[in-house]
């Protein structure tokens, strides 16, 4: 490899606290959700009526409206659950297609060039040339801090015949960002 190239690649220490965020939602909903599915059973279990034939074949039984209504707010929690759950799974996927992104900065040329696959079907490809980088700045929670993982801002200067502009490059999930800055402003 080119002494004068960087390549930064996404690790599971850096995105370690986004994969707690999302894993203990998941896991707090779907408690919630069974915990709601094991009321709704003992209603039904208690009248003797099925998941549907609850609300349909309500004169039949001998339901109270009391009852009836707590069966229907648990229905609507039971789809709110179900719909952060389906959240929560598409961006703990998205959050591990993740992994894939790998940034290259080449002193050398001048460029840097960004490659990433994106969750569901999206595959990103983005080179842009640089003259200069300005600044590198640190995102860190704590967790990330504790696990040495963070984000990447780096702020570039991109000179052309006619003007020059600052642009901003964000590489997330950073395994021991303070090393990857000294290494980035060494150069």
């Amino acid at each position: 490899m080119d002494e004068r190239k960087i390549v930064l690649k996404a690790s599971i220490k850096g995105m370690m606290s986004m994969l707690i965020k999302f894993v203990s939602l998941l896991v707090v909903v779907m408690i919630v959700f069974f915990r709601v599915r094991q009321f709704q059973q003992s209603i039904m279990q208690e009248y003797s009526v099925g998941y549907i034939s609850a609300l349909t074949q309500i004169l039949d039984t001998d339901m109270e409206i009391i009852e009836l209504g707590m069966l229907l707010i648990s229905y609507l929690v039971s789809l709110a659950l179900l719909a952060a759950i389906i959240y929560s799974l598409y961006h703990l996927f998205s959050l591990l297609f993740g992994l894939s992104s790998i940034t290259i900065i080449d002193f050398q040329q001048g460029r840097i060039v960004q490659k990433s696959l994106r969750f569901p079907f999206l595959r990103i490809e983005d080179e842009n040339r640089f003259h200069q980088l300005i600044q590198i700045r640190i995102e860190q929670n704590l967790i990330d801090g504790i696990l040495q993982g963070g984000t990447l801002y780096i702020e570039y200067l991109v000179e052309s015949q006619l003007d020059s502009q600052l642009r901003v490059l964000l590489i997330p999930y950073v395994k021991d960002p303070d090393k990857v800055k000294r290494k980035l402003l060494s150069y």
